[in-house]
């Protein structure tokens, strides 16, 4: 009996063998082969002569082991599921902003057609500090009044990426329900060694946290994608450094939270 099964099962169309994954194999169907007790080798064949579509994360691993099937088999879902990969990201079109890529944001180089997108790293915000010895006397001689503005520092006084107009484009790849309305553009504060955003302030009576709106850059978006946002400024940049930083984690106080810094410097293509 089992002979026979063996032989139908690779002879016979793949979408009677496997109902409920369609036109590819799942892991469903491994699971269901595996426990017919048919020969690792038999499923391992059909696999290969088979289009499929695996889920081989941690957790889908565990439950095909749990399930019965072998290690052999898992090893090669492993190696299909790599291959799939590969043969999805051989046919994408990486010129297409609309064409998914790793998470992140990306300036869109509009001036160079091999290297449209360029990925802005985060910067981790190297310190934060308050007020000053100015700051402190003001208090002192207004009862507490006067205000202490607390702020978050980059170290360094430019972006390593400097951007030569002020009409700039950039482009979130997003995963879950993440927008860039979760968002703040920041125009940076710059000193000789550092750029810095106010991230609150405080008196003897109260205080409040936030970016300053002072340094708050106001921009649209547009979804072009599925998880794929257009982002631009509503007015023209001015020279200067910038970052997006996303609100739900503003830096506070003795935190070291990430930014997506970037530099605007259209004054050496104007001259």
């Amino acid at each position: 009996m089992k002979q026979i099964i063996l032989l139908l099962l690779l002879s016979i169309p793949l979408c009677t063998v496997a109902q409920s994954g369609g036109e590819s194999l799942t892991n469903t169907d491994i699971v269901k082969l595996s426990q017919l007790d048919l020969p690792s080798a038999a499923i391992i064949s059909k696999i290969k002569n088979s289009k499929t579509h695996f889920d081989v994360s941690v957790d889908s691993l565990v439950s095909l082991k749990k399930n019965g099937v072998s290690g052999e088999v898992i090893s090669v879902m492993i190696d299909a599921s790599t291959k799939e990969e590969h043969e999805m990201e051989s046919v994408k079109d990486y010129r297409d902003p609309k064409t998914m890529r790793k998470e992140g944001i990306y300036y869109f180089n509009k001036s160079d057609t091999n290297n449209l997108f360029i990925p802005i790293d985060p910067t981790v915000v190297s310190s934060s500090k308050s007020g000053g010895f100015g700051t402190a006397l003001a208090q002192q001689y207004s009862y507490g009044i006067a205000k202490s503005k607390h702020t978050s520092e980059i170290s360094g006084p430019h972006s390593h990426i400097q951007i030569p107009h002020t009409h700039p484009k950039f482009y979130f790849y997003c995963t879950g329900s993440l927008t860039p309305n979760e968002f703040a553009l920041v125009k940076f504060i710059e000193k000789k060694k550092s750029r810095q955003m106010v991230i609150g302030s405080s008196n003897a009576y109260g205080g409040s946290v936030g970016i300053d709106d002072d340094q708050k850059v106001e921009f649209g978006y547009e979804q072009v994608a599925e998880g794929v946002y257009k982002v631009y400024a509503k007015a023209p940049f001015e020279d200067g450094e910038y970052c997006f930083i996303y609100t739900g984690s503003a830096p506070t106080m003795f935190s070291k939270n990430r930014v997506y810094d970037f530099g605007i410097n259209a004054e050496e293509t104007n001259h």
